[in-house]
């Protein structure tokens, strides 16, 4: 039955499409569905989120308590072939768009669930848009309010306990120089230039912060649109020397003292000495790095070892960021990501989850409860 559940989800799609629609309703449906026929126990509520877009909250009686929430998110990335929304099983692995990240985990979860008879004291969180914008995150903590003794997300993570993460800044500034004719661009500043020297030595500034649990914070320079002129009147031509650099910089962060705002101070000052200046900036996200001390896991690592597996901790600066952190800061809960694998192959063409990891991640989930 576990893979019958994960075929089911993994056939539904439930990312953004160009229209802005999304297939998440059919996926609520789904799981609404699902609880009435195998966990009637288990009573649902939907959060409006933004048009057609909903976080789901399934609950069993809590009336002594929350013992234990569940954190699930409902989209995948976008497809880049149609046959990763068709399932398939080869060499004890099933194929499919979010098999691991994080329908495998999902589907292990669901599958534990309806395998039990009615447990108190527990939640489950189906929330969206976590790959794009963490718009289901971001409305769950404004206006939920939870307390629980643990927290576990289902995503993959090779059957390893992460116990925190990265943060995540992203920035797009316009970088502005001065434009001249390129038969002599001394007399210009070029703006290109301006944006790569100066990132050349943010990265080595950026990668002074740092933490024991975390190890370095990085950064990216994830995309630059170089012209003169403004607006309509690009002018990419070249015999002028570039005025204009749009540019988008990501960092992931290890050190809570490194925030959207210093981060940019410390480029504005790279770029001014030389010889540009910003004109616009936009912080795309200022999220923070988080970490749970492993004493707050114990259930977590008792119930991997009564599974037969070994509790392990995997390095932080193995993943990206995960919206725990958002969850973990709003509630103070003990968070852990925990679930099947390959983590490795999570937004990949080629993705699957391994099924022994899959059925493993279940009975650890079955032990929590």
């Amino acid at each position: 039955m576990i893979l019958k559940i994960l075929r089911d989800i993994v056939s539904i799609p439930s990312y953004p499409a160009e229209d802005g629609k999304s297939g998440e309703e059919k996926y609520v449906a789904f799981l609404e569905n699902f609880f009435r026929k195998n966990c009637s126990w288990l009573k649902t509520e939907k959060q409006a989120v933004v048009g057609e877009r909903y976080n789901l909250i399934a609950s069993s009686d809590c009336s002594r308590g929350v013992k234990l929430i569940f954190c699930c998110h409902l989209d995948t990335v976008r497809p880049t072939r149609r046959e990763q929304l068709n399932p398939t099983i080869k060499d004890n692995r099933l194929y499919g768009l979010g098999a691991v990240d994080m329908k495998g985990g999902t589907a292990a979860l669901l599958y534990a669930l309806s395998q039990s008879v009615a447990i108190d004291g527990i939640k489950i969180i189906f929330y969206c848009d976590e790959e794009f914008g963490f718009l289901g995150m971001r409305k769950l903590i404004e206006e939920k309010s939870f307390s629980a003794d643990l927290a576990i997300f289902p995503e993959p993570t090779n059957l390893k306990i992460v116990n925190g993460c990265r943060g995540l800044i992203e920035v797009h500034v316009k970088v502005k120089g001065e434009t001249a004719h390129s038969k002599d661009p001394r007399y210009g500043s070029n703006a290109i230039l301006l944006s790569t020297d100066a990132f050349s030595i943010l990265e080595r500034r950026i990668n002074t912060f740092r933490s024991p649990e975390m190890g370095v914070s990085v950064c990216n320079l994830a995309s630059l649109d170089g012209y003169s002129g403004e607006k309509n009147t690009k002018n990419r031509d070249g015999n002028r020397v570039p005025d204009t650099a749009k540019i988008i910089i990501e960092a992931r962060t290890s050190d809570r003292k490194l925030n959207a705002r210093e981060f940019l101070a410390i480029l504005e000052e790279l770029i001014l000495i030389g010889g540009g200046f910003i004109s616009e900036t936009e912080v795309k996200h200022d999220l923070g790095s988080f970490y749970v001390n492993p004493k707050s896991l114990v259930k977590i690592e008792e119930a991997i070892k009564a599974s037969g597996l070994i509790s392990q901790y995997d390095s932080l600066d193995q993943h990206g960021y995960f919206d725990s952190q958002m969850f973990f800061e709003q509630y103070g809960i003990p968070v852990a990501s925990f679930g099947p694998g390959p983590s490795s192959l999570s937004h990949k063409q080629d993705e699957y989850v391994e099924i022994d990891s899959l059925k493993k991640a279940s009975e650890v989930y079955t032990r929590l409860f």
